[in-house]
């Protein structure tokens, strides 16, 4: 009996904490949110990454892109530019 007690209390007890969390249905908001990350280019000392970042607008109905650089080992980033779309890219 104490074979198939002790298991079953133990996953009794982590019910509650399952519950609590539990996510959130996903929303057009959730949406919104995510950001774009394409087109990554090495710099030729390979200290760097330039890498363009897209995301939605919704008060202007279009996406905003900017070209972005990232230290290699992740400590810096530099947001370079802020253009139309289609006209941002690290090439």
């Amino acid at each position: 009996m104490n074979e198939t007690l002790i298991p079953t209390l133990a996953a009794l007890a982590l019910v509650p904490a399952l519950v609590a969390q539990a996510p959130r249905p996903f929303s057009l908001d959730d949406v919104l949110r995510v950001r774009d990350v394409r087109e990554p280019q090495i710099s030729p000392d390979g200290a760097w990454v330039a890498y363009t970042v897209s995301s939605a607008d919704t008060a202007e109905d279009r996406n905003k892109s900017a070209v972005w650089m990232a230290s290699w080992d992740g400590t810096r980033n530099v947001r370079l530019t802020t253009s139309k779309p289609g006209e941002d890219t690290p090439r």
